[in-house]
């Protein structure tokens, strides 16, 4: 039922195999526009979560106990099911797992990065929910010690497992678990042994048109499939450890410069110097209509490929008139292909230059205007700021548009 608003949320907490009532469980709990607080489970392990009298927009639970994996519950103003009146969640028990990671010289490395991918281990189902339970939460990677050693917890018996070891001086490992009798063994005990490899290194020092350092230029290398993100220094410069070895494409952007592409090719045991002198950026302007012709504000743009190589992807929004502007563009946009991803989707086929008209056509508009109100009072909420999302979140043309603050009276246009 939807009882949650007004009169809280009763939220009992159990163990997931013998249906006990955990006590002393901790339950974090956040709702929209405020701060998050914390409750703890009483004798019957239930805890109760104050509701205000209208129903949250968000609501976002995490509940966790000592010897047991955190779970997460969360509601959104979309929510398929109602905020119910009473909630039970079944905390999973999770083993003490652990390894240690080594360089090839067999020395400990610290400050390494371990984390635990499973997809189908044992569950802690959500009742009063349809969606799919998640099987576990990590609240973020474990990291190694000055002895190269790391410490989690896990499910008893997942099924479907890898370990990811990654830092900034070797590369990413990924080990799979599956069905490996021995290696779970050396997981129990604490002695997994990971063995990581020194990754190619780039030396990169990166200065703007005028000779200074391009501080805080973002760049972006492609080593196919993979891309990494770096930002240059205060001196423009950045070294990256962690790249496989081989061709490399290098996309760079720097506030009033033009988007730059190099290649060249990094190998492991020695360092790659790369020297860029950025270009002075060509202003590139542009338009969104809908299909009568008629200017679209507010709408998302952004060019994230280059000579079909992913970029650290520029982002605008248009204005008031339908129209954006980017200062950064490179000279030769017409020919080299830059593709655009608005708010409503990729805009296929699309070449953006500098000197020409650049007008993207919406074949269909909806506009809704969003007020962000305060749950209790129905006040404006003036300080909100909205995000868009576009395209399936695994889809490459998936892009997030710049935030947008809401007017004096909490609100917000958005067209789909």
């Amino acid at each position: 039922g939807g009882g949650g608003g007004g009169g809280g949320m009763r939220v009992g907490v159990v163990d997931y195999a013998s249906g006990e009532a955990v006590a002393g469980a901790y339950v974090k709990y956040w709702l929209f526009g405020q701060p998050e607080a914390t409750l703890t489970t009483d004798a019957r392990g239930v805890a109760a979560i104050p509701i205000p009298t209208r129903e949250p927009m968000g609501l976002e639970l995490t509940i966790g106990a000592d010897g047991y994996l955190a779970d997460r519950l969360f509601w959104t103003e979309n929510r398929i099911a109602p905020l119910a009146a009473e909630q039970t969640v079944r905390l999973v028990h999770g083993e003490v797992i652990g390894g240690v990671v080594v360089d090839e010289k067999g020395a400990p490395v610290a400050g390494a990065k371990v984390t635990m991918y499973g997809g189908e281990g044992v569950g802690s189902p959500w009742r009063d929910t349809p969606w799919p339970s998640l099987a576990w939460i990590q609240n973020g990677p474990a990291i190694t010690d000055a002895q190269g050693r790391w410490q989690s917890r896990y499910p008893a018996a997942p099924k479907e497992v890898e370990i990811g070891v990654s830092g900034s001086d070797f590369l990413e490992k990924l080990t799979p678990l599956s069905g490996d009798g021995a290696m779970w063994k050396a997981l129990h005990d604490q002695t997994l042994r990971t063995t990581v490899h020194p990754g190619a290194r780039l030396e990169a020092i990166i200065t703007r048109a005028d000779g200074t350092p391009a501080a805080g230029a973002k760049v972006l290398v492609s080593v196919s499939p993979s891309d990494f993100p770096a930002t240059a220094d205060a001196q423009g410069k950045l070294t990256m450890n962690n790249l496989p070895a081989g061709p490399v494409a290098i996309a760079i952007e720097a506030p009033g410069q033009a988007l730059t592409e190099v290649k060249t090719t990094v190998a492991v045991g020695k360092a790659t110097p790369l020297h860029v002198r950025l270009a002075p950026g060509h202003t590139l302007h542009g338009s969104v209509v809908d299909a009568s012709g008629k200017p679209v504000p507010g709408i998302g743009v952004s060019a994230y490929s280059y000579h079909g190589i992913d970029t650290p992807g520029w982002t605008g929004k248009t204005d008031a008139k339908g129209e954006f502007t980017w200062t950064g563009a490179p000279a030769d946009g017409a020919t080299c292909g830059l593709n655009v991803v608005t708010s409503f989707g990729p805009a296929n086929g699309i070449l953006l230059a500098p000197g020409q008209e650049n007008k993207i056509e919406r074949t269909s508009t909806t506009h809704v205007r969003l007020t962000v109100k305060e749950a209790d009072t129905g006040a404006p909420l003036t300080q909100a700021r909205v995000v868009e999302i576009s395209g399936p979140k695994t889809s490459e043309a998936s892009r997030q548009s710049p935030s947008e603050g809401v007017n004096a009276a909490g609100e917000a246009d958005v067209w789909f």
